[in-house]
């Protein structure tokens, strides 16, 4: 299952980055519609297998004060909260005028830090991934 998250996890990074190039050509209803997208595939993924995982992590890292299940616990919080805060701006832009760029224009900040939380949570899962394969 973690090979076929992270393959879906660079498909919505992909789309990520063509989020990006659509938001430079000023195709601002793409933009949020690919970025919609995003989050839908993440909060699948999620409610799937992470959230699960993050409890089983959760649990060994308490019992066994293991350093491994501690990565994957401190990967699983991050990654929630750009979830939570991606979901959010997108319910936010969705429900107010999502063509208007007057709604994006002043949260072109809060788009790049929670963009930054989200490749932070990749590269921590991806670590985790490693360090579980290598010392199980």
């Amino acid at each position: 299952m973690a090979q076929a998250n992270l393959i879906i996890l660079l498909v919505t990074l992909a789309l990520i980055g063509l989020s990006l190039v659509l938001e430079r050509k000023k195709k601002w209803v793409w933009h949020g519609n690919s970025m919609m997208i995003v989050m839908i595939i993440t909060a699948l993924l999620v409610i799937a297998h992470m959230g699960p995982s993050l409890i089983s992590a959760t649990t060994e890292a308490i019992k066994t004060q293991n350093g491994i299940a501690l990565a994957g616990v401190i990967h699983g919080v991050i990654g929630a909260l750009g979830l939570f805060f991606g979901v959010w701006l997108v319910w936010v832009w969705s429900i107010n005028e999502s063509s208007n760029t007057q709604f994006c224009a002043p949260r072109k900040k809060l788009m790049w830090k929670i963009l930054a939380i989200w490749l932070l949570s990749l590269v921590l899962g991806g670590l985790y991934y490693l360090l579980h394969l290598t010392f199980g």
